[in-house]
């Protein structure tokens, strides 16, 4: 009995993106070089029983359970709710760099690499916090420790390099490797 699970929903997500690209031709080469920057402000409440809900478990049969949930034998009551519903902000940037090497009318290479700052999330309110195994410590935001102690990592270089080979009649032989990072989840 009771409303169905993980409701009231409210999952309010602005995102800020500023980018901008630049295109250089010289030669052979077709150079490539941009930046972008996301602000990410996400509100997620949702309760797993915000509305509550009561249970009867009993291994009889189905009369009674029925007479058990009547007499209000019950034998599970849960509700659920966030004090504080978690209001998260984050920031990514990247730039990169890239050339498009024109070789001949077959073959075109691509090099390139991005370079990437993820931010990790912090709480409007600094209602978060993160257990250190390293240090078997709970980590509790504040306004000096925003994130909870989880830091930034400066360290996402991002190579790409690719080919194009026109095999003629149509055909055209493409390969290539890159390397992506993404932002963690803000579970």
């Amino acid at each position: 009995v009771g409303d169905g699970a993980y409701l009231p929903l409210e999952d309010l997500d602005n995102v800020l993106q500023f980018a901008g690209t630049a295109t250089w031709t010289k030669g052979i080469h077709n150079f490539k070089f941009g930046a972008s920057l996301i602000h990410r402000n996400t509100l997620n409440a949702q309760d797993n029983y915000g509305i509550g809900v009561l249970s009867e478990f009993n291994a009889l049969t189905l009369q009674a359970n029925l007479a058990n949930f009547l007499q209000g034998n019950i034998d599970e009551v849960m509700r659920q709710n966030d004090l504080y519903p978690p209001h998260y902000l984050t920031y990514e940037s990247g730039e990169f760099a890239q050339d498009d090497m024109h070789i001949n009318k077959h073959l075109t290479v691509n090099a390139g690499v991005r370079y990437d700052i993820l931010t990790p999330f912090a709480e409007a309110g600094n209602h978060i916090s993160d257990f250190n195994p390293d240090t078997a410590q709970m980590m509790v935001a504040s306004s000096s420790n925003r994130t909870a102690g989880v830091v930034t990592q400066y360290t996402n270089v991002a190579p790409r390099l690719g080919f194009e080979y026109d095999l003629g009649r149509g055909l055209v032989l493409r390969g290539g490797f890159g390397m992506s990072y993404y932002p963690g989840k803000y579970t």
